[in-house]
Order: C-alpha cells, then sequence, then structure tokens
C-alpha cells in the first residue's frame, strides 16, 4: 500500500544578509595595506535567505519574511587567499541605520497569518540585525505554541530571547549561555 508524502511548509523569519566572496592573493604593501589581486567573486544568499534556499533545495515548501523596512540587506564581504583561508571580513551595514524602524508594526499581519494558516513549523534565523526584536520574537513564539507547531531559533543573542523555541547553536554560543537555556524546548548544537 502507497502512502503519500505530505510537505511540510517552513515559514522562515529573520536577518537576510548577502553573502560575498572574494577569492584571490593577498600580499601585504610597504606601508601595511592589504592588496588584493581578484581572481573570482562569488555572490550568494545568507542569513534567513540562505536558510529558506537550502530548503527549497530540499524540495521543503517555504515563506520567507524578512527587513524589508529597512531598505537592502546587510553585506559580508569575506576576502580569501589563495590558501583558502579567510584573510579579512568586512560587514555593510549601513544600510540598517539609514532607516531604523522602533518594529512597533513587526511582526506584520501577514507573518502571522502564515504562521496560522500555512505553517508547519517557524525557523527563526537571528542574525542580531534588528528585524527581529524581542517582542516580535515573543509574538511569533506565542502563535506557534497556540498552533502547537516547532519554532526553531538560530540564536545570535541571549537564551531568554527564544524562550518556548527549539534553539540551534554552535559550540561556543553553547559554553557561554548554557546555564540560561533552561527555558528553551530544546538545545541542538554542533557539540552535542
Amino acid at each position: 500500500k502507497k502512502t503519500s508524502k505530505v510537505r511540510k511548509t517552513i515559514i522562515v523569519i529573520g536577518d537576510s544578509i548577502t553573502d560575498v566572496w572574494i577569492h584571490g592573493d593577498v600580499k601585504e604593501c610597504q606601508d601595511g595595506c592589504l592588496r588584493i589581486l581578484e581572481e573570482s567573486c562569488i555572490t550568494t544568499p545568507g542569513g534567513a535567505a540562505n536558510a529558506e534556499q537550502c530548503l527549497k533545495h530540499w524540495g521543503v515548501p517555504t515563506y520567507l519574511f524578512w527587513q524589508t523596512n529597512y531598505g537592502d540587506r546587510p553585506i559580508k564581504y569575506r576576502f580569501v587567499g589563495a590558501d583558502g583561508k579567510i584573510v579579512f571580513r568586512w560587514d555593510d551595514e549601513i544600510m540598517l541605520y539609514a532607516k531604523r524602524s522602533d518594529g512597533r508594526e513587526l511582526p506584520r499581519p501577514d507573518v502571522l497569518e502564515a504562521i496560522k494558516t500555512v505553517g508547519d513549523a517557524v525557523l527563526l534565523s537571528d542574525y542580531d540585525k534588528g528585524f527581529l526584536e524581542a517582542h516580535v520574537l515573543h509574538k511569533i513564539v506565542d502563535t506557534c505554541a497556540e498552533r502547537n507547531i516547532p519554532c526553531i531559533a538560530d540564536a545570535k543573542r541571549e537564551p531568554c530571547l527564544y524562550s518556548g523555541c527549539i534553539v540551534k547553536c554552535n559550540s561556543l554560543y553553547f559554553a557561554k549561555y548554557n546555564r540560561s537555556m533552561l527555558r528553551c524546548r530544546y538545545v541542538v548544537t554542533d557539540c552535542n
């Protein structure tokens, strides 16, 4: 007997970033500055946009909500030397300060409506760029709890902000905050 696979829809909410990888030869000049002989430049979606793209690649239906009220995405430039190691990184976040909102109008009604009607799970991709302010996080988590659907947080800030979430973090975050993660539903780290 064949069973049909039901595709679960994941709503991705958070900070979208543009990642720019510049590969080439990095030389130090006489005055101490660095000179880059660019061989290639690759631009990829980062943050919430990367999470959504990965899910779509795996065939998962998604909806993406990110910081449309701040203008363009922050851009992370990573300069990679011939040995494959990142020589330095520069983050262009000027657009975050050009038109910063106090966030009181967020979460937008369409975000909560999507959680209530089509979402089977929510992924919060928080890079602490201003879109997921504390009251926004709490409203999203509360809406997920009302529907009894999982809310997963890719955490960058203090665990108390993600109370009620499944928290995904790296080992450094876990070591820093492990005693204060008691209010999180579950914690998934790269050290488990």
